[in-house]
């Protein structure tokens, strides 16, 4: 039954016990804390639930919109290392939040795309989102943000080459 609510993965039974006796023990011992932190709770979940929907919607229509011959081709096995570049700018553009980019990403490789290219797609996430942009701009120089989008790319091209020739 516990399996049917929260799915099978421990790790997230392990989290929502903990959540569980955090917010209990804040109840007890700070009611108003509690009440201000699930509050916050609250308007994070409605802050994200539509961009995380809309993600799972996408990574499960990916199959459906763009073939598995066409993601095979550019971005399979047989698609050689042009493939990991590719992969690399897919995932620049693609939001940094993991609960975004991850789903659009498993979609993606279970339609055929190679492990070297989802590693890449996964190093690269969000680096050229536009708000990871504007952030960087915001809090720091051009000098800052320009040595951190291109060591950021360098590494997600290194993972991507990293697979690519080791498996």
């Amino acid at each position: 039954m516990i399996q049917d609510i929260f799915g099978s993965n421990p790790l997230v039974h392990v989290l929502i016990i903990a959540t569980l006796f955090a917010y209990l023990y804040l109840f007890i011992a700070k009611p108003k804390l509690a009440r201000k932190c699930a509050k916050g709770s609250l308007k994070t979940i409605r802050d994200l639930a539509i961009p995380i929907i809309a993600a799972l919607f996408i990574a499960s229509a990916v199959k459906s919109l763009v073939s598995p011959e066409i993601i095979a081709g550019f971005l399979g096995e047989q698609a050689g290392l042009a493939a990991v570049f590719l992969g690399v700018l897919i995932g620049s553009v693609l939001p940094a939040c993991s609960f975004i980019s991850f789903p659009i990403i498993a979609g993606v490789y279970s339609a055929g795309a190679s492990l070297a290219v989802v590693m890449a797609m996964l190093f690269g996430s969000g680096l050229a989102f536009p708000c990871r942009i504007t952030c960087d701009l915001t809090f720091f120089n051009t000098k800052v943000a320009g040595v951190r989008t291109m060591l950021s790319f360098l590494t997600a091209i290194i993972a991507g080459l990293l697979v690519y020739f080791i498996i």
